[in-house]
């Protein structure tokens, strides 16, 4: 858009030049009516080129889109932000979605949503403590690699998991990451988390709602709840064990902590909580998101043509008037040979 009009500018003050080149050198030639009939030639070439921009102008204020489509993905890929919480823990390795593990769930989700629906993204992930991992980047494939790569961590259960703390990193960091944002951004948050907490009881945290655009919570895990496995070195030998209470030495049965998660999209403004089944829900969630934020990068870019491009108009609608009448002036004078 910018280097067309650049463009456009060019070819005006090229031909502005040009018409006073070419009306000196009438008064300077007059009687050379070999030179007279060339440069005659070069101005009617000149002619049509600017009836030619003038038409183009004109259809681009009747069809104010063209042009916009191809570039849409980029406008909002720049409009829309990502920040992923992502619980990996030693529960998220248990194995109670429709057999697959917690974690790899995550990352189905995150594959879709990064590769359907890219967007500027961040990644934080918790544990015993939280860690920024990816800062907003317009390389979505970063956030998706560290996504891909993700295992949970075994070491830290018998510590438990501070999902509290990492609510309040969180909280942080989009209040630092806010001010250093284009101000029309505003991260989709999204929660990947069991709920489970150190202390019985879960700390609430409520984020600013000036910071975000969507609090989105997802309960990873069933109510029934399942065994935590895990696996020695990278499992070429297919033993796997099972996390055991070191007091009891029962097996450590992991639940989704439901009641908190939807306590705390209940207390957040614009949050919303989704069981794990739900996902379809989630897509189609960011999906409006995605394209109510499209319609406002199409009407953003409208109203930019629709200040330039009148202007360009008037300007070469009067460029054309004058080489019109500089014609009409030029044979009246020519043919009563003054």
């Amino acid at each position: 858009m910018r280097g067309a009009l650049l463009l456009l500018v060019g070819l005006f003050n090229f031909m502005l030049i040009m018409y006073i080149y070419l009306w000196f050198t009438r008064l300077a030639r007059l009687k050379t009516t070999r030179l007279w009939s060339n440069i005659n030639k070069v101005k009617i070439i000149i002619l049509l080129l600017v009836a030619f921009l003038w038409v183009v102008s004109i259809v681009i204020i009747l069809r104010p889109h063209l042009g916009v489509e191809q570039t849409l993905q980029g406008e909002l890929t720049a409009n829309v932000a990502y920040l992923f919480v992502v619980d990996n823990s030693a529960s998220m390795a248990a194995r109670d979605l429709a057999g697959q593990s917690r974690i790899k769930f995550v990352k189905g989700v995150t594959r879709r949503l990064l590769v359907n629906y890219p967007a500027y993204s961040s990644l934080i992930l918790f544990t015993e403590m939280p860690k920024l991992m990816v800062p907003f980047t317009f390389d979505d494939s970063t956030v998706l690699s560290f996504v891909e790569a993700l295992e949970p961590e075994y070491p830290t259960y018998a510590k438990g998991t501070d999902l509290t703390g990492a609510l309040k990193f969180a909280a942080k960091y989009l209040a630092v990451a806010s001010k250093k944002l284009h101000k029309e951004i505003r991260p989709i948050v999204f929660l990947f988390s069991d709920g489970e907490c150190v202390k019985a009881k879960c700390e609430m945290v409520r984020l600013n709602p000036r910071t975000y655009e969507q609090f989105i919570i997802i309960g990873v895990g069933t109510r029934e709840g399942a065994n935590i496995e895990f696996q020695v070195g990278d499992g070429a030998s297919g033993e796997k064990f099972l996390l055991r209470d070191p007091a009891s030495a029962k097996p450590v049965v992991t639940r989704l902590n439901e009641g908190f998660l939807r306590e705390l999209a209940a207390k957040n403004k614009d949050a919303k909580y989704f069981y794990w089944q739900n996902t379809d829900n989630v897509i189609a969630e960011v999906s409006t998101i995605y394209k109510a934020k499209a319609k406002k990068a199409i009407k953003n870019k409208l109203v930019v043509k629709r200040e330039l491009y009148p202007f360009l108009v008037v300007l070469f609608t009067i460029f054309f008037i004058l080489f019109i009448f500089d014609i009409l002036i030029y044979e009246f004078f020519y043919k009563i040979k003054i």
